[in-house]
């Protein structure tokens, strides 16, 4: 929002404000062509999902980039008279819709489909009384590829739509149903305040459903699908209407803007904003702002703000308010540099803890834990980074039984626990730890820490299998098979095709000479884990 503050209170010309969306449409470009390289697979850093992300990091997201851009580059096209500079922005305009299509994003296709109807049809209308022929096949055909993507998109979400509550639904679907399940409880559970900006996921294993055990297990969604509801699960209703009155106030600005311009170039601009924010409004009942996107809204809405407004006029200000200006852009240009400097920090630390997971903890222990100590150095205490090294460490005792690796991952997986107390999987991690220490007879019995942490843990997150599962596995350690069986029953009840947490029930009900309820938990674990294909597991739990 400050983003937009800032360029809707710049007094650019209209010609500054066109100067702006071809830099943003030029940046676009390259972005777009590293996707086409993707999806026909001849990028040189193989991408494991067989949907375009380019450089953006996230199909979805990088469709909703690109349906912010499609608009402008429509309208330049039918704007420019010159036979060069059409092909140009003709191929520019194909680049985008190919790339775009390539993300197989539905939500951000059938909003850039509807965009680029609804500049086609408005600017049908103004000029049906001159239309040619050419006219109106160019319009044809570039209205053919909007209305088949927008079909294409609709038909396959079709089935899954009918299908949400069963097995054969999209993944995708079912995930984003759970997490609009979530959202809205958070919704009634706070109406007024939220959960608070980016605290969705750090609530979200309260609210976890015993559904999404079985689609999406062991995830930790960041965002709602839906960014309408995750601004009224995090500001609440209050913040949900504020941030609608404030996108309505600037669509019924651009809208009086277009009605009261008569020159045709301004008008088409700005009908381009309006198509561009309204299509990114449709998207985001199924989309979600990163970075990345959320820069560029604020940016497109700023620049439509100050397109619409006053012709910029010339001003003296006085002494004291340049200095002002002057102290507050060295101050942002301070936080800039140490923005920057943070970030190339955390690449750094990013590329250290791949290294170090790349690495045997059997035969490059020496050379891990030199990425971890550097790593945790550059991290400067981050959680995460963290749980990821005390999970090395981890690791690294399952192969060696060495006492001081074991102390080492157990404070380190706690520090992770003291710093971000919300994260269950911190606490399962440590539990785990726990467990192998008293299997390979390392410690007597377990710490009060690591026994303390199982309430705290399916008290956090009660329909986490993986939860169930640990608790189950330490008491099983412990000799309390009692206690262990039925926790490791509600972690099959949550993941029913789980095979090891069927080989750990196995486990228990042998000691508890339950021959037979053994012997059948043995069968489906092993028939579970020859199914998922996996000779790791199947080897380790056998």
């Amino acid at each position: 929002f400050f983003l937009f503050l800032i360029v809707a209170s710049s007094q650019f010309e209209r010609t500054g404000i066109e100067r702006l969306i071809k830099l943003l449409l030029a940046a676009l470009v390259p972005v777009s062509l590293y996707a086409l390289v993707q999806y026909v697979g001849w990028d040189p850093l193989p991408w494991r999902v067989d949907r375009s992300a380019s450089t953006i990091g996230n199909p979805v997201i990088l469709a909703a980039t690109l349906g912010l851009g499609l608009p402008f580059a429509l309208v330049f096209l039918m704007l420019t008279r010159r036979r060069a500079e059409r092909f140009v922005w003709g191929a520019i305009l194909l680049i985008l819709l190919l790339a775009a299509m390539t993300t197989r994003s539905r939500g951000p296709l059938i909003a850039s489909s509807l965009a680029l109807l609804l500049i086609l049809g408005i600017v049908a209308w103004e000029t049906r009384e001159r239309l040619n022929r050419w006219v109106i096949a160019a319009v044809f055909a570039a209205a053919v590829p909007g209305l088949v993507l927008g079909y294409r998109q609709v038909i396959r979400g079709r089935p899954d739509l009918q299908t949400v509550t069963s097995q054969e639904a999209d993944p995708a679907i079912r995930d984003r149903l759970n997490t609009f399940a979530a959202a809205t409880q958070m919704v009634r559970d706070h109406p007024l305040t939220g959960v608070g900006l980016e605290n969705f996921s750090v609530l979200y294993p309260r609210y976890r459903s015993a559904e999404s055990e079985q689609f999406t297990p062991d995830e930790l969604p960041t965002m709602v699908h839906n960014g309408y509801l995750q601004a009224a699960a995090t500001t609440g209703i209050p913040g949900l209407f504020l941030y609608l009155l404030f996108l309505w106030s600037v669509l019924l600005f651009l809208w009086k803007a277009y009605r009261r311009l008569a020159d045709t170039r301004a008008r088409w601009l700005v009908l381009a904003f309006l198509a561009s924010i309204s299509g990114y409004l449709i998207q985001d009942l199924s989309g979600w702002l990163e970075i990345s996107l959320s820069a560029f809204v604020w940016i497109i809405l700023g620049l439509g703000v100050a397109l619409c407004g006053d012709q910029p006029v010339a001003r003296v200000y006085s002494r004291r308010v340049r200095l002002t200006a002057y102290a507050t852009a060295g101050v942002c240009s301070i936080v800039v540099v140490w923005l920057a400097v943070r970030s190339v920090a955390m690449i750094r630390t990013d590329a250290l803890a791949a290294h170090a997971q790349k690495l045997s903890v059997k035969d490059d222990w020496p050379s891990i834990e030199t990425d971890i100590s550097e790593a945790l150095k550059y991290s400067s205490g981050d959680a995460v980074y963290l749980d990821k090294a005390g999970l090395r460490y981890s690791d690294r005792y399952g192969t060696s039984s060495e006492r001081d690796t074991y102390e080492r991952g157990a404070f380190l997986l706690e520090e992770a626990h003291r710093l971000d107390p919300f994260n269950p999987y911190f606490l399962i991690h440590r539990v785990a730890l726990e467990t192998t220490a008293l299997q390979k007879a390392t410690i007597k019995r377990a710490s009060r820490t690591a026994s303390d942490m199982i309430p705290i843990v399916l008290a956090m997150d009660r329909n986490n299998a993986a939860g169930y599962a640990s608790a189950a596995q330490l008491k099983w350690a412990e000799g309390k098979f009692g206690e262990a069986l039925p926790l490791i029953e509600r972690g099959n009840a949550l993941r029913p095709k789980q095979g090891r947490f069927r080989v750990l029930e196995g486990d228990i009900r042998r000691a508890l000479n339950d021959g037979s309820g053994a012997i059948d938990a043995y069968r489906r674990g092993l028939a579970l884990l020859l199914d998922s294909g996996d000779p790791e597991s199947i080897a380790t739990d056998h």
